[in-house]
């Protein structure tokens, strides 16, 4: 069932990614599936998202990350979330996925940056231009989806 996507949800979503800079990474909590649902339940004021992704796709350790990612389940809780793969341009709450080094990635899109979270690191919103210009330079394969 689609969903409309309000303008308020919207500016909830990119508070909440403001608040999360900085947080340290911790599997389950700040790791970047989780960081997107944890988004978009706080711009809708719920937790059936997080709730979803734990019963469904539960990490607590790298080992199971490769596990599940191995069957690019990433992409299967996109399509929970309501996401479709879209050609081009970019709004706030678009989710950029790349599938590198046995990990499903993903970058949630706000104010001209990805946000996203890294092993043993913390949330950090990384200019989009800058991050494209990897992904060229790596030659990796990339999907850019959005929200319907």
């Amino acid at each position: 069932m689609k969903q409309v996507v309000t303008d308020n949800e919207l500016v909830k979503l990119t508070d909440f990614l403001s608040y999360s800079l900085n947080r340290s990474f911790v599997w389950g909590e700040t790791h970047c599936s989780m960081l997107i649902c944890r988004a978009w339940d706080y711009a809708k004021g719920s937790q059936n998202y997080k709730n979803y992704h734990e019963e469904n796709f539960p990490v607590d350790s790298l080992e199971k990350a490769k596990e599940l990612c191995a069957e690019k389940n990433g992409l299967v809780l996109l399509d929970y979330l309501g996401y479709e793969e879209i050609e081009n341009g970019w709004r706030t709450g678009d989710v950029l996925y790349l599938f590198k080094d046995e990990i499903e990635c993903m970058h949630i899109y706000t104010d001209g940056k990805l946000v996203s979270s890294f092993i043993d690191g913390k949330v950090t919103a990384v200019n989009l231009y800058h991050v494209l210009k990897i992904i060229e330079q790596d030659e990796l394969e990339f999907k850019v989806f959005r929200k319907q």
